[in-house]
């Protein structure tokens, strides 16, 4: 098994990966969509935020409750949010160990913008048995994560482009580099990304680790199917299991047009 997470960790603490979610502000379609029918349960109950990045739902959650906790593995961002937002727990942690919070700590917990997507399977199996562990019974998780069906259909496509078509896009990517050969230009950054990180792609019946376009193809992320995800879950001891939510907030059905979805799921 890869271990990408330093690679992952290091493109999440770049100047220009903070700056592009520090534009980032409010809630997803999806999110408001899976959050909107807990809020009654869940306000001004203990609330923990993980992957918070530059804060994007910072305002959001603690509107519903000022006993919140907002946790980043990236140090970078975790400045960021406690210099915007100087009176909220914001804390630099991981969540693969929680070990600073007690059993049944938190009644709510969401992991939003696919953060469990950026560590290997066997982390994300630790993951999810930590956030069980950190709920109250009866308590809810809410996360997203890539889905694999829309991936397979694009690398489906790919393969079968034209080799003329193939060629003219490394010979535009090409003239693009030799334009300006130095780290700023995105291609390099794209170019250089790409030589290290797809070697390390994986490819197994549970789950995908790709090397996405995201961040200039800086990251290996994890691509799972709905079915797989829920087994996931349950095998975590998790129970009632809400439907897996598209990109316009609507219980999926056909998640082809879909690169990720939402998930809830109940201690």
């Amino acid at each position: 098994m890869s271990n990408y997470d330093p690679a992952n960790a290091k493109a999440y603490n770049d100047a220009i990966v903070i700056r592009y979610y520090t534009r980032l502000s409010g809630l997803t379609p999806q999110e408001r969509a899976v959050l909107e029918p807990l809020v009654p349960e869940i306000r001004d109950k203990p609330l923990l935020d993980l992957g918070i990045g530059a804060g994007r739902t910072v305002p959001e959650l603690t509107a519903i409750s000022r006993d919140y906790v907002g946790v980043d593995y990236s140090q970078g961002m975790v400045d960021f949010c406690r210099a915007k937002y100087p009176d909220i727990d914001i804390r630099l942690g991981d969540a693969r160990d929680m070990a600073c919070f007690e059993t049944g700590r938190f009644r709510f917990v969401l992991f939003s913008f696919n953060g469990i997507d950026t560590v290997n399977h066997a982390d994300r199996l630790r993951i999810l048995k930590e956030i069980h562990r950190v709920l109250e019974p009866g308590g809810s998780f809410v996360f997203s994560s890539h889905s694999r069906t829309p991936y397979e259909a694009r690398a489906r496509a790919e393969k079968a482009r034209p080799i003329g078509e193939k060629l003219r896009s490394a010979r535009d990517s090409l003239i693009r580099i030799l334009a300006s050969p130095r780290p700023s230009n995105p291609e390099v950054r794209k170019l250089a990304n790409r030589l290290r990180n797809n070697p390390r792609e994986e490819r197994t019946g549970e789950y995908a680790i790709v090397n996405d376009p995201g961040h200039d193809y800086s990251l290996l992320t994890y691509y799972i199917h709905p079915d797989r995800q829920r087994r996931q879950l349950l095998e975590a001891g998790f129970r009632d299991l809400g439907p897996a939510i598209d990109g316009q907030g609507r219980p999926v059905t056909d998640c082809a047009e879909t690169p990720w979805l939402y998930y809830r799921a109940r201690k």
